[in-house]
């Protein structure tokens, strides 16, 4: 599916969590070994994945409060309301853990990048458009 990468968005709640850069995702459907000695020799996978998980990875150019308010989760680092949203509206949404989040200097221009990685809690809820 052909797109720009402004039209695939990380939202928090019906916000769009601004100045990103790189935002990707990816589904992890990991396999489960059910090899026996009856396989002669050969691996077998059960038909279903054994752990599903979905992570998020994005950065960008820190521009105003908004992102440090997102991420100063206080106690918890489990947000029940992040969304992507596809150009076409499709959309996925479930819990996410924040796994790692950095500030750097960014380069001689003055800005300041982030980055950050988002890890799936639960199952997940796609809806096509």
């Amino acid at each position: 599916m052909a797109g720009l990468s402004r039209d695939f968005l990380l939202k928090k709640g019906a916000v769009t969590v601004a100045s990103l850069r790189q935002k990707s995702f990816a589904i992890d459907f990991s396999s489960v070994d059910v090899t026996t000695d009856d396989s002669a020799g050969y691996q077998t996978l059960l038909s279903k994945a054994g752990k599903v998980a979905v992570s998020i990875d994005f950065g960008g150019v820190l521009g105003d409060e908004t992102l440090n308010t997102i991420m100063a989760g206080g106690d918890t680092q489990l947000y029940t309301d992040f969304t992507l949203v596809w150009e076409s509206g499709a959309t996925l949404a479930c819990d996410f853990f924040l796994s790692n989040f950095g500030i750097s200097g960014g380069s001689s221009d003055g800005e300041v990048d982030f980055s950050g990685s988002l890890a799936s809690s639960g199952s997940y809820t796609f809806t096509p458009a």
